[in-house]
């Protein structure tokens, strides 16, 4: 009996030590311990750990319980999702909806939530997608694969605001990602890879305000980022190639908006289109080897086109049409195999400054059609293009050309064509142009003052034109200083 307690004792005293070092060493360690990070500019939220993963045919959550569907409380007490610091964080989940309804639904939701690293696939069609979020708001979507759906990819509607949507793939869906009226605001779609969609990539409609699109890439969409009637977004330091339809970025009655720093190139159609909007802002973009044009402004008044790339386009680099009280200004223009900067069909009251614009096909700046009056060209250099530098036609009138370097174009510096009541002065430099410095066909009325008209075949060129002032210019170094011909 004695033996017997004696063991029982060492037993406990062994127990007794075990536990304290394991205490004292524990089998998780705080390393493992640790939560994952995903942090950017716009994001720093912590992610569990990597642990189990899920497979399902399909998810609803309806926060308001009204719909049958389950809860946050409700999903909270299932083994994917957890709650970690007051957020909801469903994680490691797959999803095939077998071609019908959406994949993951959230509905009527405001509390803070998670989904990551998750895949969702095989929706029904439009409007069904693969994450459908309903008056949902304050979620962020990360890291998910959400492709090969029959609808879109990720679909917000109906008051959906404030939510992050970054680091996912959406490929080979109807739309890509769509924000649709209601309004859905204040959202942040960053960090995509978006692409082979057979719609748009990214599309904003109706009333989807103040959102962030930034830091995509987008290849192979149908169009690859859509601006729909709706206002006061930022569209910053995407890269758009590849579109089949209007081109990479096209903005559609929607007003106030930024569209800066993206990379758009070997679109159809268009690098950048504006049609039916105003007071937007398109600046320091490179717009490239598309089909028409680099940027094209239609029935579009009171823009800033500012510091772009438009260069090795099939068309014009830049080319406004029924626009006005917009500003051209700061952008590099070259190798179009048109135009470089084109004003055509009234367009009216812009202004043109301070452009380097070289080496285009055709011309560097060109009014032409239906008239395009009262503009102002001040401060460009105009230099190198295959015909003229500068050519205004066709009841081009009214306009001021003040300050502008204009060499070594392969025809004419500045050439007015049936255009009337122009003003050419303030120190024009016309140099080394292959024919006139400055020619005058059919064109009354227009002042041509103190410009500096050097090294051109002929200086000044006035051919059946009349009630035309030519003063206080220097001519030199021309075959012929000034003709005048009328037939």
């Amino acid at each position: 009996m004695r033996k017997n307690k004696i063991a029982i004792l060492i037993t406990i005293v062994f127990l007794f030590v075990l536990l304290a070092s394991i205490n004292d060493y524990p089998l998780i360690s705080e390393e493992d311990n640790k939560t994952n990070t995903v942090d950017s500019e716009d994001i720093n939220i912590k992610i569990p750990k990597t642990s189990g993963f899920w497979t399902f045919n399909s998810l609803h959550i309806d926060d308001s319980g009204a719909s049958g569907n389950g809860t946050w409380n409700w999903a909270v007490g299932q083994s994917w999702c957890n709650l970690i610091d007051g957020v909801y964080v469903v994680e490691n989940i797959t999803i095939n909806a077998g071609g019908s309804g959406s994949v993951l639904t959230i509905v009527n939701s405001t509390k803070l939530f998670l989904i990551y690293n998750g895949t969702f696939y095989n929706s029904g069609n439009s409007p069904n997608a693969g994450i459908k979020l309903v008056n949902a708001s304050n979620g962020k979507l990360i890291g998910n694969n959400v492709s090969l759906n029959n609808g879109d990819g990720i679909y917000l509607e109906k008051n959906s605001n404030n939510n992050t949507i970054s680091g996912n793939i959406v490929n080979n869906n109807k739309y890509g990602i769509w924000l649709s009226g209601g309004p859905s605001n204040y959202n942040n779609i960053t960090g995509n890879t978006v692409s082979n969609n057979q719609w748009v990539g990214i599309n904003l409609r109706t009333d989807s305000n103040n959102n962030t699109i930034s830091r995509n890439t987008l290849n192979d969409n149908q169009m690859g980022i859509k601006l729909y009637r709706c206002d006061n977004n930022t569209v910053s330091g995407n890269v758009a190639t590849g579109s089949t339809v209007d081109g990479g970025i096209k903005i559609d009655q929607s007003h106030n908006s930024t569209i800066s720093g993206n990379t758009v190139y070997n679109n159809k159609f268009y690098g950048i289109l504006l049609t039916g909007s105003d007071k937007n802002t398109i600046s320091w973009n490179t717009a490239s080897y598309s089909i028409y044009d680099g940027i094209f402004i239609s029935s579009s008044d009171n823009n800033t086109i500012i510091g772009n790339n438009a260069s090795h386009n099939k068309h014009s680099g830049i080319r406004l049409t029924n626009g006005d009280k917009n500003t051209i200004s700061g952008n590099i223009v070259h190798n179009n195999s048109n135009q470089g900067i084109f004003l055509y069909s009234n367009s009216d009251n812009n202004t043109i400054l301070r452009n380097t614009v070289y080496n285009n096909s055709e011309n560097g700046i060109y009014l032409n059609y239906l008239s395009s009056s009262n503009n102002t060209l001040s401060g460009n250099i105009v230099n190198n293009n295959s015909e003229n530098g500068i050519y205004l036609r066709d009841g081009s009138s009214s306009n001021i050309l003040s300050g502008n370097e204009v060499n070594d174009n392969k025809k004419i510096g500045i050439y007015l064509s049936y255009s009337n009541l122009n003003d050419i002065s303030s120190g024009n430099s016309i140099n080394n142009n292959g024919l006139e410095g400055i020619s005058l066909e059919y064109s009354n009325n227009n002042n041509l003052t103190g410009n500096i008209i050097n090294n051109n075949l002929l200086g000044i060129l006035l051919l059946d034109s009349s009630k035309n002032n030519v003063s206080s210019n220097t001519i030199n170094y021309n075959d012929d200083g000034i003709l005048i011909i009328r037939r």
